[in-house]
């Protein structure tokens, strides 16, 4: 049996907040196909969730994507850690799969430039532990500043592969993320919405080029929703924050959900990160 621990664990980042949230200029959220085996949650995906927690503790709601990564980066000075799982490997062998990630955030997406580097173990077993993996990075910026909150990123994941990942192409990506909010309903409330685009030369199961598309919404201050589109591929999921746990996000997505890869299988994560590290918070 395998357990592996993703490095993007951070790159999930996909949540954010409401009302509030949308109208300052704070904290923010990435997408490439797999490209080492046992990857059951990418780094993008991750990263992105952690950047939204600063979102979340505030009145909006929780707001994240699963199964595609977003243009957002973590937080410049942020440390993340993750691990994930799937039910199943990609190659459909029943049998559980994981991965471990951890990395950084450098920059300020809302000021200038920001980004984030991974580093993505793909071997967990006890006699291989760390024997291969790669490493993932993303680098971005706010645009478009008089049309709302609208993000644009390159990334990069499968640089430097080691062991069972050597061999593998480099996924370069280039992402959109747009964040707005929906209402006000009867109730007087908002709902953010994200919507994320982008465009991998190996993102169609790290072989050939493919489009993806991710959106999610925030039902509550710890709950949200999506479905996306990779290569294809049809996946949908949702994540979870709880105030206990400030700095931590759950992570449910079920993928290819029509079946066109053979099998589906159901992949979880729980992703960490802290600004404390090196003795201040965030701004």
């Amino acid at each position: 049996m395998t357990l592996t621990l993703p490095a993007a664990a951070l790159c999930a980042l996909g949540l954010l907040a409401a009302p509030a949230a949308l109208a300052q200029t704070g904290p923010r959220q990435s997408g490439a196909g797999q490209t080492g085996a046992g990857q059951a949650i990418s780094a993008d995906d991750l990263t992105e969730a952690m950047a939204s927690l600063g979102f979340a503790t505030q009145e909006p709601n929780f707001l994240s994507v699963q199964g595609v990564g977003g243009a957002r980066t973590a937080p410049g000075g942020t440390v993340f850690f993750s691990i994930s799982g799937s039910d199943r490997r990609p190659s459909g062998l029943r049998e559980l799969d994981g991965s471990l990630s951890f990395g950084a955030g450098f920059g300020d997406q809302e000021t200038g430039i920001g980004g984030d580097v991974a580093i993505e173990i793909t071997s967990t077993e006890t006699a291989d532990f760390a024997d291969s993996g790669y490493v993932s990075a993303k680098i971005g910026g706010r645009v478009l500043r008089d049309l709302g909150q609208n993000y644009l990123a390159f990334g990069a994941e499968g640089l430097a592969p080691w062991g069972d990942a050597e061999g593998r192409a480099v996924n370069l990506t280039l992402t959109g993320t747009h964040v707005t909010r929906l209402g006000p309903f009867a109730d007087g409330r908002f709902y953010p919405l994200m919507i994320s685009v982008g465009y991998g030369d190996h993102q169609d199961e790290g072989t050939d080029p493919g489009a993806f598309v991710g959106i999610g919404l925030g039902l509550t201050r710890h709950l949200s929703v999506s479905v996306a589109d990779d290569a294809g591929v049809l996946k949908a999921g949702f994540g979870l924050r709880f105030d206990r746990f400030a700095n931590t996000v759950f992570m449910l997505t079920a993928h290819d959900l029509a079946r066109s890869q053979g099998e589906s299988r159901i992949s979880f994560a729980v992703g960490i990160s802290t600004d404390k590290l090196f003795g201040k918070d965030r701004p």
